[in-house]
C-alpha cells in the first residue's frame, strides 16, 4: 500500500518500523498516517521514530493527526478525515491505504476499524507466532491482512504489498 494509518502512542514502535518496511519491500510506504495525542511522551517518541524513518527511508512522508481523546469517536473522525480528505490532498486514493489496527488502545482499534469498515478500505495488523504457553515468539513478526469475508493473508501473500 501506498500510505498506511497508524495509531501511535508515548512506547515502542518496532512494530510499525516492521510495517513500515513490509510495504516499502512491495514499493508502497511512501505516506504514513499517525493518530496520536499532543503530549510531551508521544512527542519524543515521534522524534525517535522520524530519525528512524529517516534513516531507513527518506521519502517516506510521516503526517502526524492530533486527536484530543483516546476513545473511539475521536479516533473514527481521525481516521474518516484521513481517508476522505488528507489521503486525497496527497494525490492518493482510499484503496492505496491501509488502516494498522496494531496500536492504540482498544477504543482507539475499535474507532479506526470502523472507519476503515464504513469507507470499503483495508485493514491490517502485526502479530507474532505463539508458543504452546501462548507467549509470543522473538523475530516471527509478521504482517497480517484482513478482508470482511475474514479470509487472512499473512506474511508474503498480504493483498497490495
Amino acid at each position: 500500500y501506498a500510505g498506511m494509518i497508524w495509531l501511535f502512542g508515548p512506547g515502542k514502535y518496532d512494530h510499525l518500523m516492521l510495517a513500515l518496511k513490509h510495504h516499502r519491500k512491495g514499493g508502497g510506504g511512501a505516506h504514513c498516517w499517525l493518530v496520536m495525542r499532543d503530549t510531551a511522551p508521544v512527542k519524543e517518541a515521534f522524534s525517535g521514530l522520524a530519525a528512524d524513518v529517516a534513516a531507513l527511508a527518506p521519502s517516506v512522508a510521516l503526517h502526524p493527526f492530533y486527536i484530543n481523546e483516546l476513545d473511539t469517536d475521536a479516533t473514527y473522525s481521525a481516521v474518516h478525515d484521513i481517508l476522505t480528505r488528507e489521503v486525497v490532498e496527497v494525490g492518493l486514493g482510499t484503496r492505496e491505504v491501509i488502516s494498522d489496527i496494531t496500536g492504540g488502545v482498544k477504543p482507539m482499534t475499535t474507532g479506526m476499524a470502523l472507519a476503515a469498515l464504513a469507507l470499503n478500505t483495508a485493514i491490517e495488523y502485526v502479530e507474532s507466532d505463539r508458543d504452546a504457553d501462548g507467549w509470543p515468539i522473538p523475530g516471527t513478526e509478521h504482517v497480517v491482512a484482513l478482508d470482511l469475508n475474514f479470509e487472512v493473508s499473512r506474511g508474503e501473500a498480504t493483498r497490495g504489498a
